[in-house]
């Protein structure tokens, strides 16, 4: 993609729609101006095989973009023109056949992707050792975390983090690099898994794979059957490694206290140090550095605002909470969140009022209202928090390059609206994905 193009939002938008369409295997995708929105379907035949809507207003420049990367003419919308996409791929240009046709609401474009290969935007998902020296392997080498447990963003040094941000970053750009098979070779991690999960329990059991190891999955209240300590001295016995999803972070704290094998908070009330460093991972892939960057958190003060709030302050990013009265941070985390910005310049503010908070931001970021064990407080909440959803009108507070962010899973049109997560500033998967490789990067500094 040209440098130009790169961080134009229109050009991103028209490319990651085709690139998606085309590795779901579509035959065709159709991009289909409205009355009040543009309707996008990637199909193959006539199955639909995802689909989504745009603002309207994204309609004269995201078809002029096409055209032009067409090359038909620019400003005839009465007839029916053909031309060709140009889509780059890893290592070549290829063109896609395209229709631009008049309609009531103004042109549609289609984009046939019948003779484009499924594998054009997905790289090959075998891992092959390099020749000469991996870029990565110094990683076996890097012990000064060996053997830790990670219960929190709160217990870590700022080398620490950056050493995890660093060796997620290099984990990602080096996917495919075999070598990492040696990270985990023969160990076991097993997994505890107080709470039902889609993210955490994928990616931490694909990173042990792709890291030469093997995951265990054990679900059920802890300390029930058994005492946690107990639990946690039959594991030392057999497993290299714990990660916790639990309700209580006592039962971390517990399991850490008696386990001489490394434990990894996966989710706690107290801290979720899994998701903030995927998510800080995701803001340096966007903004290229999170020094005096602006995060703003609008909603609840739980456990992942605590874990963002801490490495903010541990980094440099400038962090702002815009959560209603009765749902403020923990008084002895923001206090120590404090403490650590004094040394690195970082400003905290909270503050009652959201759209102080997302005022110029360079990232938004939000999460549920009520999570998992509140249930029973989801009307209050709802009512609580009803000035706090992130919708295009507070997005529009922030710097127009701003991203915004949710640690998923997202009740649409609660804390954050569809139009907003599905937008072009939404870099959710992202984070997700970044799960992934933050992950690995824990798994391979701490077993």
């Amino acid at each position: 993609m040209p440098d130009d193009q790169r961080m134009d939002p229109i050009a991103l938008i028209a490319r990651n729609l085709v690139s998606q369409a085309i590795s779901l295997g579509a035959s065709h995708l159709l991009i289909e101006p409205g009355k009040s929105d543009i309707a996008w379907r990637a199909l193959y035949r006539s199955e639909v095989r995802t689909q989504g809507t745009l603002p309207i207003h994204l309609q004269h420049p995201l078809t002029a973009f096409c055209k032009a990367e067409a090359g038909v003419h620019p400003s005839r919308r009465d007839v029916v023109q053909r031309g060709h996409f140009v889509m780059e791929g890893d290592s070549n240009h290829r063109t896609i056949p395209t229709i631009f046709t008049p309609g009531a609401f103004g042109e549609s474009t289609i984009f046939e992707l019948e003779d484009i290969p499924y594998a054009f935007s997905r790289p090959s998902q075998r891992m092959t050792v390099p020749e000469g020296v991996s870029p990565i392997v110094d990683i076996l080498t890097e012990h000064s975390m060996r053997g830790r447990d990670v219960l929190g963003i709160e217990s870590l040094s700022q080398r620490e983090i950056l050493l995890v941000l660093d060796v997620a970053a290099r984990l990602k750009a080096n996917k495919f690099d075999g070598t990492q098979t040696a990270f985990a070779q023969g160990q076991t991690l097993v997994m505890l898994f107080e709470k039902p999960s889609l993210r955490t329990r994928v990616t931490f059991e694909a990173g042990m794979t792709q890291l030469g190891g093997h995951a265990i999955y054990l679900e059920g209240r802890l300390g029930v059957r058994e005492t946690v300590p107990d639990v946690a001295h039959n594991l030392e016995r057999w497993v290299d490694g714990i990660m916790a999803r639990t309700f209580d972070h006592k039962t971390v704290t517990d399991l850490a206290a008696n386990a001489t094998i490394p434990v990894i908070n996966g989710l706690s009330d107290r801290e979720h140090p899994c998701q903030a460093f995927a998510d800080f991972q995701t803001i340096a892939e966007h903004k290229d550095y999170l020094q005096g960057l602006t995060l703003t958190y609008v909603g609840d003060g739980n456990n992942v605002a605590h874990s963002l709030m801490l490495l903010a302050a541990k980094v440099g990013t400038h962090f702002r909470l815009a959560c209603p009265a009765g749902y403020l941070p923990d008084p002895e985390l923001w206090s120590t969140a404090l403490r650590e910005a004094e040394a690195t310049g970082a400003k905290l503010t909270l503050t009652q009022d959201p759209r102080e908070a997302c005022l110029d931001a360079d990232v938004i970021y939000t999460d549920v209202w009520a999570s998992m064990g509140q249930e029973e407080e989801t009307a209050a909440r709802a009512k609580a928090f009803a000035d706090f959803q992130v919708n295009s009108e507070l997005v529009s507070l922030a710097k127009p390059d701003a991203i915004v962010m949710h640690c998923l899973p997202a009740h649409r049109g609660e804390e954050i609206t569809s139009e907003v997560l599905d937008g072009p500033q939404s870099v959710v998967f992202d984070q997700a994905e970044n799960r992934l490789h933050a992950q690995k990067a824990l798994l391979a500094l701490v077993l």
